[in-house]
């Protein structure tokens, strides 16, 4: 039997001291995630907020109303950071991410 040890956190000589989201932030992204038709995350640090830029696998109204939905959502209960959202549709081709753009999910 292999016991690990629980650590809270990253040691703060690994941590980028501009990192500072909250944890309602960390559950709309968490959301954005489970939205089936979601492919591909972006982030991309803009002048007041965080541009989120998502890539849709498919084209399904219902699925892309959910990610409204969420953000709708994030945005009522005023949580920090403050957001920006593009969405990019599956026909529009796959490479429309501006270069400054952080991939942080991609659905295999």
């Amino acid at each position: 039997m292999a016991v690990a040890h629980s650590h809270r956190g990253a040691p703060l000589e690994g941590v980028d001291p501009r990192f500072d989201v909250s944890a309602g932030f960390m559950r709309f992204f968490g959301a954005m995630c489970t939205v089936s038709t979601v492919s591909r995350i972006g982030i991309a640090d803009g002048d007041d907020c965080l541009d989120i830029w998502i890539r849709l696998g498919d084209d399904d109204e219902s699925e892309e109303e959910k990610i409204y939905g969420h953000l709708q959502d994030y945005r009522f209960r005023r949580e920090r950071p403050s957001v920006d959202l593009h969405v990019i549709g599956s026909e529009e081709g796959p490479n429309l991410f501006p270069r400054d753009v952080a991939i942080v999910f991609d659905r295999a």
